[in-house]
């Protein structure tokens, strides 16, 4: 679905959209919504994502909404980048505007004339279906009620683009009804056509939130994002399962889901805590065994453009935890053998631990290992700067033994590492919209010391 295009029926997902190939429709029908040239058909669009915003029905009266609304996070990053460049380059003027675009919503006017009334109608939308054991044509999907629908739920949302006129007359006012002829200033919008539910999200439970409002005091305002790190000679990689990530975080989340490029995309509960409080987590790296964490006060003000790959990567209120100290059991195992041990019997999520005040400090970024003991050690011995190549690939290649690793599974080891890095300064550069955000600075850090570390390794191997 995140790459479906079919041409010949005009349908495409959105990060697949022949944005060169589109231009305003020749027909009555189409003359404001956007087509594949020279036809004259309005192009669909396929958005795949989770629910971000919702408005179907007035929150007092429970009646449908005149136009309503369903705002989609997209799972991948550049369909959020197709849709900006669509809503700013086919606008009249072209738009400029650097405001961050973080959900892609799609609208319709429900609002109809009934014979024999005066006053216009809502209707209520219809077009929901549900799609969570598969999705097919329409006639062969059972119809869904609007309400049915809620935010954190994964979704397939069928859109159309079309303009609507911005131009006022004389007195002030704006003509809605125009044709191309007279079409001089304009913007661009997304029109809802259908919405399929692929999978619910996860129950919002109050309990999670009462707990979490009363650990209010003991909590610091954190950035988390992941990385990904994979050992040579382990059976599988390590994965943080979304339950340990939850832990961490100690709040309880409407979804999350992996995408394609390797990205979850997560919301945190808006009720009863509130948005504003608590904001949303975005685009963690799927696959990770690590998390990085950074106070927002005074870290690096002169960096003032993140990468904006990890624009939206955001958590406002974390829960620090305690990292366990070196293990007796440990004694005797290898590095490696020790890397790859799990914590076991160790509640590691307890507040309150001999490493708490370095977790907070925010003149740098710490580095919080979830089960791995040996690299915590390994980052305590690099405290001072940032991971090196002999603290970072050299425990991952070589075992004790020298003479059982070779130079070959040594570069592996470094191109595993410095995967994840291209790929996000690869991701960095494929997104054009600005960030807002001004604490997301911080980003920048993480950024540097990915370029230095990359660095550092290639001068290790030479």
């Amino acid at each position: 679905m995140l790459d479906y295009q079919k041409p010949a029926e005009n349908i495409f997902a959105l990060s697949k959209l022949p944005v060169l190939d589109l231009d305003w429709g020749n027909s009555t029908a189409s003359v404001n919504k956007l087509c594949i040239k020279p036809r004259s058909v309005p192009v669909s669009v396929w958005i795949v994502g989770i629910i971000d915003t919702l408005w179907l029905f007035n929150p007092r009266s429970g009646e449908p909404e005149a136009r309503i609304s369903v705002g989609v996070a997209p799972l991948a990053d550049h369909a959020l980048m197709v849709a900006r460049n669509v809503l700013c380059d086919f606008s009249r003027p072209v738009s400029t505007s650097t405001k961050s675009l973080f959900h892609v919503n799609a609208s319709k006017w429900t609002s109809t004339q009934v014979h024999g009334e005066r006053a216009n109608q809502n209707q209520e939308f219809e077009k929901v279906y549900d799609a969570r054991n598969k999705f097919a044509t329409k006639h062969k999907m059972p119809r869904l009620a609007p309400e049915e629908l809620k935010k954190g739920d994964l979704v397939l949302m069928e859109a159309q683009i079309s303009r609507y006129n911005t131009k006022k007359d004389r007195d002030g006012k704006v003509r809605t009804k125009t044709n191309k002829a007279d079409m001089v200033e304009y913007k661009v919008s997304f029109d809802l056509v259908a919405v399929s539910l692929l999978e619910v999200g996860p129950k919002v439970t109050e309990d999670a939130a009462a707990e979490l409002d009363s650990d209010d005091e003991e909590m610091q305002a954190l950035f988390v994002f992941g990385f990904s790190i994979y050992v040579t000679s382990s059976p599988s990689p390590f994965l943080l399962d979304v339950i340990e990530l939850q832990r961490l975080l100690n709040m309880n989340f409407v979804s999350y889901w992996s995408s394609p490029l390797g990205v979850f995309q997560s919301r945190v509960a808006p009720s009863p805590i509130g948005p504003s409080k608590f904001g949303s987590l975005r685009r963690l790296t799927q696959q990770f065994e690590f998390c990085f964490c950074s106070c927002v006060d005074d870290y690096l003000p002169s960096l003032t453009r993140p990468p904006l790959c990890l624009m939206s990567a955001v958590t406002e209120s974390v829960s620090v935890a305690a990292l366990p100290e070196r293990s007796d059991d440990s004694a005797g195992l290898t590095p490696f053998q020790e890397m790859i041990s799990l914590f076991q019997g160790l509640d590691i999520f307890e507040e309150g631990g001999a490493h708490s005040k370095q977790l907070l400090d925010h003149r740098r970024f710490v580095l919080f290992p979830l089960r791995a003991t040996k690299v915590w050690h390994w980052y305590k011995e690099a405290e001072h700067g940032f991971w090196t190549a002999e603290s970072v690939v050299g425990p991952i290649a070589y075992e004790p033994n020298k003479e059982s690793r070779s130079i070959a599974g040594c570069v592996a080891a470094a191109a595993m590492f410095l995967s994840p890095i291209s790929t996000l300064h690869t991701a960095s550069s494929s997104i054009s919209s600005a960030v807002d955000l001004p604490e997301a600075r911080s980003f920048l850090g993480l950024h540097s010391a990915q370029a230095a570390i990359s660095s550092e390794t290639l001068e290790y191997f030479l």
